[in-house]
């Protein structure tokens, strides 16, 4: 169960890797408890958040639970453990209206190297 009141540092981080998660994902406040649980029983566990999926990876890499979810907030995931937390942005692709400027650097640089050619065979 989620400590309301931490008594050490690793208990204090573990609360606010939880909470921020539940920032992130429409979760309950037992799963809440059960994730706590879960990262506090052993140093190695992680949590890891997809888009539509958490799942609970003992040692790190066998995966014991999963959730599907909803997440409240655009990013692509989160890795969390009692001590560490890392967000993985949502990425957005680039539109195809900064492309076409690109195409305008490389024409500008076609221009360029015409102009360096035309001077060069004028000096011959």
């Amino acid at each position: 169960m989620i400590k309301t009141n931490p008594e050490t540092y690793n208990e204090l981080r573990a609360v606010k890797n939880i909470l921020s998660l539940a920032n992130y994902y429409n979760v309950s406040k037992p799963f809440c408890d059960e994730a706590y649980d879960f990262i506090m029983a052993n140093p190695k566990n992680k949590i890891k958040c997809y888009i539509n999926k958490i799942s609970f990876l003992a040692e790190g890499t066998k995966i014991v639970k999963e959730f599907s979810v909803n997440p409240s907030r655009s990013i692509d995931g989160l890795e969390i453990t009692a001590t560490l937390m890392n967000i993985i942005p949502h990425y957005v692709p680039i539109s195809s209206s900064s492309s076409s400027s690109s195409r305008g650097f490389s024409s500008n640089n076609n221009n360029n190297n015409n102009n360096n050619n035309n001077n060069n065979n004028n000096n011959h």
